[in-house]
């Protein structure tokens, strides 16, 4: 994860949290939307959650990583 210091939006995501991605989706009209999975298989999504974008079930935005309990574990690859 070298490049994550690049993304304003991962700054404040916790050392031990950042040492287990796997990989990161950026999306969003500002580039504020974001999905992480997880080296565990876990899906994680937080951002102002624009029209429910986030897959979570509602459209309030999301401060902190939260599990995106439909995606975890289904081995997704990009």
């Amino acid at each position: 994860m070298s490049n994550i210091n690049n993304w304003v939006v991962l700054h404040k995501l916790r050392q031990n949290f950042i040492l287990n991605i796997k990989f990161v989706c950026i999306f969003g009209e500002n580039g504020n939307e974001v999905l992480i999975v997880s080296k565990d298989d876990n899906v994680f999504a937080f951002g102002p959650n624009k029209y429910g974008c986030l897959g979570l079930g509602h459209n309030n935005p999301i401060q902190e990583p939260t599990r995106v309990e439909e995606l975890c574990y289904k081995e997704i690859v990009r």
